[in-house]
Formats: C-alpha cells, sequence, structure tokens
C-alpha cells in the first residue's frame, strides 16, 4: 500500500480545525506543520492499505518538507518516529536523503528485528537464526548496521539505546540528539510479542537489559558536536558480553523453535551469530581508537 502522514493531534493547531489523521496535501501538510504548538511537532508515519483507484503515496521524503517548513517556522527541530521496516527496508532511501540534507531533524527508529505489526516478516533488521517468515529455517545473513551507515556521513548524530538495560544512557543520548544542531538517529531495541519472550511483555524491559548484557545489542552514541571540541565523538556504553549469549536466544521462542526443528541447524547458526556478536564488539572498540 501507500503512505500517508498522520500529525499528532497535541502537537499541531491548523489553520481552519484540520481533520487530523486523515490524507494532508503536501501544501496544507506544510501549512499545518508551521503552525505548530509546543516544543516540537511529532510526524508518525502510518500504513494506509491499497484503495481501488489510488495509487502509491507520497513517499517517506516528502514530509521532510514539513519538517524544513517547521524549523524555519520556529526555529526548532521535527521529531520523526519510524518502524524498523520503514527505516531499514522501503523508506531507507527517504530517511538516508534527510540525515544526507544536514537539517535539523530527529529521528527515532523503533527496531523489533522484524515486520511486527504484518506477520513477522524477514527484514534487513533480523539477525542470524532468527526464525520468521521467509526464513523458517533461520536467518542465514547479518542484519543490516544502520547505525554505522549515518556514522559514515560525519555530521549525523546516531545512538543506539535500550531503555530497561541503560536508562539513564537513554535520557542522555535523547538529550543530546535534541540539543544537536543537525540530522540525528536514535535506534532503540524494541522487543515485541512475536519475540515470544518467556513469561510474555511483562519482562520486555528485562529482555532489553538481557540483550545488553550478553553482548546481543550495542549501547553506544556518535555525536559529532564533541569532535568540533577536540573530543571523542563516538562513546561505547556496552561492555563485551558476559557468556549469556546462547540464554538470551533460547529465552525467545524466535531462536528456540529452530533448535527444536533443526538442531543441529540451529546450533550452527546461534554460533555464527554469537561469533559476528563478538566481531562486531571488536569493532566497536577499534571505532573508539579511531575517533580518538
Amino acid at each position: 500500500g501507500g503512505w500517508e502522514w498522520k500529525v499528532e493531534r497535541k502537537a499541531v493547531c491548523g489553520s481552519k480545525g484540520g481533520h487530523l489523521g486523515e490524507p494532508l496535501p503536501k501544501a496544507k501538510y506544510m501549512q499545518e506543520a508551521a503552525q505548530v504548538v509546543g516544543r516540537v511537532v511529532r510526524v508518525i508515519m502510518i500504513n494506509r492499505p491499497k484503495e481501488a483507484g489510488v495509487a502509491d503515496s507520497r513517499p517517506p521524503s516528502d514530509a521532510f518538507d514539513a519538517a524544513a517548513a517547521y524549523r524555519i517556522r520556529t526555529g526548532r527541530a521535527c521529531v520523526f518516529f519510524f518502524k524498523q521496516k520503514t527505516a531499514y527496508e522501503f523508506g531507507f532511501g527517504g530517511l538516508d536523503h534527510v540525515i544526507a540534507s544536514g537539517e535539523n531533524v530527529n529521528v527515532m527508529v523503533f527496531d523489533t528485528e522484524l515486520y511486527s505489526n504484518t506477520g513477522g516478516q524477514d527484514s534487513k533488521a533480523s539477525n542470524i537464526g532468527e526464525v520468521c517468515q521467509f526464513a523458517a529455517a533461520g536467518k542465514e545473513m547479518g542484519k543490516k548496521s544502520l547505525a554505522e551507515m549515518a556514522m559514515t556521513y560525519g555530521y549525523v548524530y546516531v545512538a543506539q539505546i535500550a531503555l530497561g538495560a541503560n536508562p539513564a544512557q537513554t535520557v542522555k543520548v535523547l538529550a543530546e540528539a535534541e540539543a544537536y544542531d543537525g540530522p540525528s538517529l536514535v535506534i532503540g531495541y524494541a522487543p515485541c510479542e512475536l519475540h515470544g519472550i518467556k513469561g510474555g511483555m511483562m519482562h520486555c524491559q528485562d529482555e532489553m537489559k538481557a540483550a545488553v548484557k550478553a553482548g546481543y545489542w550495542n549501547l553506544f552514541s556518535f555525536n559529532p558536536a564533541l569532535k568540533k571540541e577536540g573530543k571523542n565523538p563516538f562513546t561505547l556504553t556496552s561492555k563485551l558480553g558476559d557468556g549469556t549469549y546462547q540464554n538470551f536466544l533460547g529465552n525467545e521462542t524466535r531462536y528456540s523453535r529452530l533448535k527444536r526443528a533443526f538442531p543441529e541447524r540451529a546450533d550452527k547458526l546461534f554460533d555464527e551469530s554469537q561469533k559476528a556478536a563478538n566481531d562486531r564488539y571488536d569493532h566497536l572498540m577499534r571505532l573508539v581508537e579511531l575517533y580518538k
């Protein structure tokens, strides 16, 4: 289907009241965004089923015109909330367009590592050994390093966070991203019900902590503003995994069911996944030295 853009009700007052949540023509959208009241305008991308006679609508990059209009009017930054499928997959071109522009726009990505709202399909954000639709025997390839792709520009604030693992780092990153005068990209680890966490989603925060502790998910930030001050812009908050990586995988059915169905293949892929995680941490350690 196509895409529409919905402006959050509490963030915007329209010139004629507006019908928030309904389709907005580009000119009307920019007008609405320019009349924002409050600290930031929050723009949410939502799925729209394809209707008869309606072609695919605007790509994500069009909404960034609204962000520019808002910044000109208020001097403040826009905040966009992206699902992982948008940031890693078919909306990546739009995301890349806006962070490359150098505009003062903040982007928050919720990384569930699969298509969590459409049935759990395979994604470029999915990890090695993960069982999902189109990868019923476990995904063989590693996940896309979205953070590092954004870091290559050199002027984009980039960070990975996990609220349940380190609330202090999360708050610090969000404050830095908002304060940074330029584009920012914050990627948050986001467990969902399709992960099949033992005990259910009431243990979501604990699972975030377990992911970081095991070395499955890394916490770091890249702040170009620090480089201008003669400081290292890259900060690695995570430590090396504590040896609980396999236990972490076994605590989620998106991995454990592979062990039940294809035990030998599971052992192979899980070992590859752990090695990739160790190599990734070594790489991040080298980045600390590189950016000194």
